[in-house]
């Protein structure tokens, strides 16, 4: 009956409809618009997965909008119409022909038509805008605009080819509440004026009628938030989340990229034909293998060499789009493996000089001599410069709409290393000209502080899909005593605080808690060590020990997460990734957003503070974590005198390691004359600051992934000490232990 009426209702509406010879005056094409759309809205239903929802379109001819053929053609739901809670809901949208012009004007870069120019990643040239809501709350979603790829190969060599698609502006949204949610659609197109300065055609504005689909109960446990002891991460669920941690920064997929770009010339603009082999799939092996060893959060950057957006063109990623299609395929399969994922928006290699021997860029087009800022700016306009800010924010807002959906996307690092954007090395040699250190320069401090706080505020006040953590690093933190006012950690609208860390001397483990007690106290805000390691290929390949004791000092030093590793392609190539699963494994259970936890370090060399305690013991490190009604401890202790420049040559992975790594191992010790000589003992386990007299159990655990190997109970004394005599070997085999006590 209702197919019967629409049908009556549509000859009737041709049967009044103008002659199409002509074009239809304004007040024809107003009723015209308003015809279609209560017909359309008395009698569409909700539309179905791949339904096309015929908004104005009719018998393949396009009627006019109000905004003379300026419009949305079709609505077509890409994702399934009933959704659970935090799953994408997708829908595509087509536009009409003469947008699509107008686009296409851009995207080739055709100077004839700039007057017909609309760029589709310029929200004052064109918008498309969602408005979802389920009667309690409504979300404002932005769309964004869409290429669609597949990888293919040309002449021998992997690239893309890209794919018609017939709904190139898409909408991407999750809910994040159970029931029926409805939306409609707005378009926004600014105007054109002729040479004389005429308007041509006016700015229009399109809405659609309102339409509906329906989220369901599901098992993901939702974005990540920051928790109520202000420390850790939570689920919006409340379940706990610990972050263990890694960085898997790039893909690589430099090389396709001379293949898709056309005047992208491999003999003009690289300097080293290692960055011509595409590590895409690298990157999802390294994923696949991480997530199947206990990992659940990442970082990944957006680089020149793989997913950066702006790089050929201010303003405008048409060259990047097969980037952006490959991150796609990133968030699908981060959703897969259940891992979470910290983005590095801008990184500071982009910003630095090339200089042979001397710099990471391994190409003149990958940094600051191939950034599309040079041209016209300076590395300070970047963060003081309106119209550059206007242009980063509308990277941000391409990010959120595109991505933003994903209950994956934790955090977004706004700059990576702050100190190092700035840096230009001296006429002689590599070393840094102390004129550019960011440290000696406090009017560029206060503009980037500006800078952070505007993109966080930004930021935060567009992810209607979702909360969105906002941070920035920094390294060469030496001297925070005296910087800690100037950082942009200060603001508010920064919600964790992150550091980067490398070093391989014997008491790395020492200087790392200092400094992350030091900013944890200072801000009061979770702390990620977003980047740790050695920067020594050599090293991590030859031994695991690094990366384990990174590993369990810094998740016991009231860190949101693990330290970050970067040697990726290390880890992979050595199999370590058991060292995460070790560290999982001795986690799991403990609840970490409820109640806030204390960290203490016992070492010989430590100053007497709230945090950490001197020891008389030179041959052991202890690290603890305590809740705050000292009803669970959890601790590492290690034996100091082992570490890698101690080992002997059969402890490490490569007979020609030892050799290799002597030279290292004796500047490491003429820098550090104490550091101990490797030695098998037996220990007591001292566990301080308890309930006192109160009895506990004492679970010792391997390191090693043995699991929980004996467990005693013990009372402690009036100061809340138990003392455990002998119970640690350390040997050749047993560097460390890790225990927990927990309340009787």
């Amino acid at each position: 009956m209702k197919n019967g009426i629409l049908i009556l209702l549509f000859l009737a509406f041709i049967a009044s409809s103008p002659n199409y010879e002509r074009d239809p005056s304004p007040d024809e094409n107003a009723k015209i618009f308003q015809s279609v759309s209560s017909v359309l809205a008395e009698n569409t239903p909700p539309p179905a997965p791949g339904d096309t929802l015929r908004i104005i379109h009719n018998n393949e001819r396009i009627l006019r909008d109000p905004g003379n053929g300026y419009g949305i053609v079709n609505v077509r739901v890409l994702s399934n119409s009933i959704v659970s809670k935090y799953e994408k809901f997708e829908i595509g949208v087509k536009l009409s022909d003469i947008i699509n012009t107008r686009v296409g004007n851009y995207n080739r870069n055709d100077t004839s038509s700039r007057s017909q120019f609309l760029n589709p990643y310029d929200p004052e040239d064109i918008s498309l805008e969602a408005y979802f809501s389920n009667g309690t709350t409504t979300k404002k979603i932005n769309g964004f605009y869409y290429l669609d790829f597949e990888r293919a190969w040309v002449g021998g060599k992997k690239t893309w080819k890209l794919r018609s698609t017939e709904y190139p502006w898409r909408i991407r949204f999750s809910p994040d509440m159970t029931g029926t949610w409805s939306y409609y659609l707005v378009l926004k197109i600014k105007g054109t004026e002729n040479s004389a300065g005429e308007i041509k055609n006016p700015e229009r504005t399109v809405t659609t009628n309102p339409y509906s689909f329906t989220c369901k109960e599901g098992s993901n446990p939702g974005y990540l938030e920051t928790a109520p002891n202000n420390q850790y991460l939570r689920h919006h669920n409340g379940e706990s989340f610990f972050a263990i941690a890694q960085n898997i920064y790039w893909g690589n997929i430099w090389g396709m990229y001379s293949r898709w770009v056309p005047w992208l010339s491999t003999g003009t603009h690289y300097k080293n034909n290692d960055l011509l082999t595409p590590y895409t799939d690298s990157l999802y092996l390294y994923l696949d293998n991480f997530a199947l060893h206990g990992g659940n959060f990442v970082k990944i950057g957006m680089e020149a060499i793989d997913f950066q957006l702006e790089w050929e063109v201010l303003g405008g990623y048409y060259n990047r789009m097969p980037a952006a299609w490959e991150l796609d395929k990133v968030f699908e399969r981060l959703e897969r493996l259940d891992l979470y994922l910290m983005l590095g928006v801008q990184v500071h290699h982009e910003f630095r000089p090339y200089k042979e021997g001397c710099s990471w860029n391994k190409s003149l087009y990958y940094g600051w001599e191939g950034s599309p800022y040079k041209k016209h700016y300076s590395k300070e306009d970047f963060f003081s410069n309106n119209y550059l800010k206007k242009l980063y924010k509308r990277k941000l807002r391409y990010i959120i709409a595109r991505w933003g959906y994903s209950s994956k996307l934790t955090s977004l690092e706004l700059a990576t290393e702050i100190n190092n954007f700035f840096h230009f090395y001296q006429a002689n040699g590599c070393a840094i000209d102390p004129k550019s250190a960011y440290w000696t320069n406090p009017t560029l401090m206060r503009k980037v502080n500006v800078w952070a706080d505007e993109m966080a505020d930004y930021v935060n006040a567009i992810n209607n899909g979702h909360p969105l953590l906002v941070t920035g690093s920094y390294t060469q933190l030496n001297d925070f005593d005296n910087w800690r006012d100037k950082l942009i950690f200060n603001s508010e609208s920064i919600d964790f605080t992150s550091y980067h860390y490398y070093h391989h001397f014997e008491k790395t483990n020492y200087h790392r808690f200092k400094i992350i007690k030091k900013i944890m106290l200072a801000y009061q805000k979770p702390f990620l060590l977003s980047e740790a390691g050695t920067a020594d290929k050599t090293l991590e390949r030859c031994t695991v020990c690094n990366l384990h004791n990174t590993l369990w000092s810094t998740a016991l030093s009231g860190a949101m997460g693990t330290g970050m590793y970067w040697n990726w392609e290390q880890i992979e190539h050595e199999n370590y990734y058991k060292e995460y699963r070790y560290l999982k494994s001795f986690l799991d259970g403990v609840d970490f957003s409820s109640k806030k936890y204390m960290s203490r370090m016992y070492h010989q060399n430590a100053e007497r503070t709230d945090y950490s305690m001197p020891v008389s013991d030179p041959d052991i490190e202890q690290f603890e974590l305590i809740d705050e009604d000292r009803e669970v401890l959890l601790g590492w202790i290690h034996n100091r005198t082992r570490w890698w420049g101690s080992l002997t040559a059969s402890a490490f992975n490569y007979p020609w390691c030892k050799k290799e790594l002597s030279s290292k191992a004796r500047q490491e010790t003429k820098r550090w004359p104490t550091e101990p000589s490797a030695k098998n003992f037996r220990k007591d386990l001292i566990i301080r600051d308890l309930k006192a007299n109160r009895t506990y159990a004492i679970m010792l655990w391997s390191t090693r992934g043995r699991g929980m190997l004996d467990q005693r109970i013990a009372k402690s004394d009036r100061n809340g000490i138990i003392t455990l005599p002998s119970w640690l070997l350390f040997d050749d085999t047993n560097w460390d232990w890790a225990y927990k006590a927990e309340l009787r």
